[in-house]
């Protein structure tokens, strides 16, 4: 992964290309890692799922991943600069930016995350159990530890007095497991998360006009909106009048914003038919894929170039 920031990170929706055959992925809305709480801090927390349905839809085109029919308005899955990784958007109807992003990894990365998770998760309680020693604070667990057997003890009280000492712990300099520094792999896969976040917050434009998914386009009209003023004819209008010192070429000099390009389906339409029968699209699809030798980009150009019958 090499991102910097003369060279931003640009993501897209996944494709067939990005996925290796034969390998097997694992996704989740959080567990090894959480998008949703790295998404929290990217996004400024609250999002409008409308607007990123928008900017999904006018920036990577028509959903390319499938999801809960009953409980999402679509999904969508897109490349990180971490080959085997790729963050999920999940539009739900919520404002909250954690609920709307999860993760696709291989199982090999998925096993070597957990595996930095069971070392970083041994070094705290090491670190804890060693402070506990030290200060004559133990718990009822402490009197089994390095036996191999769990032991008798109230555990609903051993784990009151664990949250308590904790909290002793951390007040006299000790690190929560929460602070403990993430594994070289696992800092890697949450940086490749959030350089795929952030940029979502790159522009796409609608007839000139730039948004991001973090502009709230949500607007409650609690109260009338006022009259709009009555317009001067074009004849009688006032000409504007330039305030001392402005130039002409004030816009020349404003910052041009950078934006992404919209998808190419843009402005095109999908023939219901297509979609009438989902189970029907499904297997339209798979002959395809079919005729394509397990590419389905390949099987449609093969469709494409087959001569039609004159009988």
């Amino acid at each position: 992964m090499n991102v910097t920031e003369s060279t931003p990170f640009r993501t897209r929706a996944a494709s067939q290309e990005d996925f290796v055959k034969g390998t097997q992925y694992v996704g989740a809305s959080g567990g090894v890692i959480w998008p949703g709480n790295i998404a929290e801090k990217v996004l400024c927390g609250e999002i409008s799922f409308g607007t990123l349905f928008a900017y999904c839809f006018r920036r990577f085109g028509f959903p390319n991943s499938g999801g809960d029919g009953y409980k999402d308005v679509a999904c969508y899955t897109l490349v990180t600069p971490m080959p085997g990784l790729f963050l999920c958007v999940r539009i739900i109807p919520t404002t909250a930016a954690r609920l709307m992003f999860g993760y696709l990894m291989t199982l090999e990365l998925q096993q070597e995350l957990l595996r930095e998770d069971r070392e970083r998760n041994r070094e705290f309680h090491r670190q804890f159990s060693a402070w506990r020693k030290a200060n004559g604070r133990l718990l009822p667990r402490d009197a089994f530890e390095g036996t191999g057997q769990h032991g008798d003890y109230d555990q609903r009280e051993d784990m009151r007095l664990f949250h308590e000492l904790l909290e002793c712990y951390c007040a006299d300099g000790g690190t929560h497991y929460d602070s403990m520094p993430a594994g070289p792999k696992t800092q890697e896969v949450l940086d490749a998360i959030a350089a795929a976040l952030t940029d979502l917050k790159t522009p796409v434009a609608v007839d000139g006009e730039p948004f991001s998914v973090i502009d709230d386009f949500n607007v409650e009209y609690d109260e009338p909106l006022p009259a709009e003023p009555a317009q001067e004819s074009v004849e009688t209008a006032p000409e504007p009048v330039a305030d001392a010192g402005e130039g002409d070429d004030e816009e020349e000099d404003e910052d041009e914003i950078e934006v992404a390009a919209h998808h190419p389906s843009a402005g095109y339409f999908v023939p219901p038919a297509y979609m009438a029968d989902p189970e029907r699209f499904v297997k339209l699809s798979e002959k395809l894929i079919k005729l394509g030798d397990g590419d389905l980009a390949r099987g449609i150009e093969t469709l494409l170039n087959t001569p039609e019958s004159t009988s």
